[in-house]
Formats: C-alpha cells, sequence, structure tokens
C-alpha cells in the first residue's frame, strides 16, 4: 500500500514538473512551439505551415494586490528563410501601436501566471536551413534596451530577458537546434583540427 502512494506522488510530481515553462528565470520572454512554453526548437517539412508563440514566463510586475499584465513591447528579427502567413494577438482588447515584427501592444489586464501567451505567428520554411529567430527590444523611438512589459494599473515598465540567452542569441529555431554559447579560444579551435 505504502509503496504504491510513493509510486503515486512521484507521478504526480513528474507530471506538474512538466507543465513548468522551461525558462525558469523570472520575466523571460520567449517564442515556442508549444502554448507551455517547453519547446524552443523544431523541425518542419518546407513549405508546411506551423503555429508558434510568443509567451511571457513568469512575469512578476511590481507584486502589488491589484498587479497584472496589460501590455508588452518588443521586436522579433524573422530569418530570411521562412515566410509569416499571419501575426495573431489572443489577448482581448489588443491595440497595436506598430507594425511586425515590432509591437508595441496594450491589452485588458490579465492576472500573472507562469505562462502568458501574447502573439501567434503562423510560419512557412522555405527551405531546410536553419530559421534561426530572435527577440529584442522594440525598435521604435519609444522602446527602451530590452524587451519589456507593462504592469497594471499603474503601467510601469518592467524588462524582460528573451530565453535561453537574452536579446543577443537566438530564442527559436526552425530545422536547427539551440545550442547554449560558450567561449571558444582560439587554441579550442585549432584543436578540433588536430
Amino acid at each position: 500500500m505504502h509503496r504504491s502512494i510513493l509510486v503515486l506522488a512521484l507521478a504526480l510530481f513528474a507530471a506538474m514538473a512538466s507543465a513548468e515553462p522551461i525558462d525558469p528565470n523570472p520575466n523571460g520572454i520567449g517564442i515556442y512551439a508549444d502554448l507551455e512554453g517547453r519547446t524552443n526548437q523544431v523541425e518542419v517539412e518546407i513549405g508546411q505551415p506551423m503555429e508558434v508563440y510568443v509567451l511571457v514566463t513568469r512575469a512578476t510586475g511590481d507584486g502589488g494586490p491589484d498587479s497584472m499584465m496589460g501590455g508588452v513591447e518588443f521586436t522579433i528579427i524573422v530569418p530570411d528563410n521562412v515566410t509569416i502567413w499571419g501575426w495573431n494577438t489572443p489577448l482581448p482588447g489588443t491595440m497595436a501601436a506598430t507594425d511586425p515584427p515590432n509591437f508595441m501592444m496594450a491589452f485588458d489586464a490579465v492576472p500573472y501566471t507562469d505562462v502568458i501567451h501574447v502573439l501567434t505567428l503562423i510560419v512557412v520554411p522555405g527551405d531546410d536551413d536553419p530559421a534561426q529567430f530572435y527577440l529584442t527590444a522594440l525598435q521604435h523611438p519609444a522602446g527602451g534596451e530590452h524587451p519589456r512589459f507593462a504592469d497594471a494599473p499603474d503601467y510601469e515598465l518592467f524588462d524582460l530577458t528573451p530565453y535561453p540567452g537574452g536579446q543577443d542569441n537566438m530564442t527559436f529555431v526552425v530545422n536547427g537546434s539551440i545550442v547554449p554559447g560558450e567561449e571558444t579560444s582560439w587554441g579550442g579551435v585549432k584543436a578540433l583540427y588536430r
């Protein structure tokens, strides 16, 4: 009897852990192939459309009792070897002040959760080469130095960090893989060819 309770508890813990987004840090933003924020690299056939999602993960705001998210701003760097068939905002009351791939959006305030879905892209690969997407600060005079979100009701802006390596590293790839960046010395490169 005790063994079955332990097995059930472990299964429940594994199910709960698998529902967590892959970005463990607060105030993250990323592009994912799933609405749970667990997949940021996929294989897709040439010409096959697929939905991918911009998700804000573990946003905290100011932590006040009425604190909710009321907007976001960011730019998506889209690779040349994909076509975007559509950009759709799922949040009610969304008003966009810029044009894709630059997004400055205000929407009806939503409660903070581990994952907030702010944008859907329909992506179509044009070839087999890796298609690398980046998220950066809004490319607009009103933008800051990082992607940001607005904390309602006072609309104070907070920085978001693109997952996995910040805005200088890719956040999503089609037909490739995301490998964490690491420092490489010239001696290390030469050692590869010995």
